[in-house]
């Protein structure tokens, strides 16, 4: 307490129950306006991101995989040895 606030220059930290009261007041305030509604809509476009390229990974991990399957035994290699 009594230090400034690192990401607001000038603002020192007072800690105080009506400090505190205020400080939620402002930030629901800024959650539930326009502040708020672009880190929503931010966060749905990374999610969709986010998504679409896991299901990019995914599908391509499928393709690998029935390929691999699909070759001869004699021709594929998983990395292990089996001595007979």
């Amino acid at each position: 307490m009594g230090r400034p606030i690192a990401h607001r220059n000038g603002e020192i930290l007072k800690g105080d129950p009506e400090s505190i009261r205020e400080e939620v007041r402002t930030a629901l305030a800024r959650i539930k306006g326009e502040e708020g509604r672009t880190i929503r809509q931010r966060l749905v476009d990374l999610a969709a991101e986010m998504r679409s390229r896991r299901v990019g990974i995914w599908d391509e991990g499928v393709r690998q995989f029935i390929k691999w399957a699909k070759t001869p035994i004699a021709d594929k290699s998983i990395g292990v040895s089996v001595r007979g």
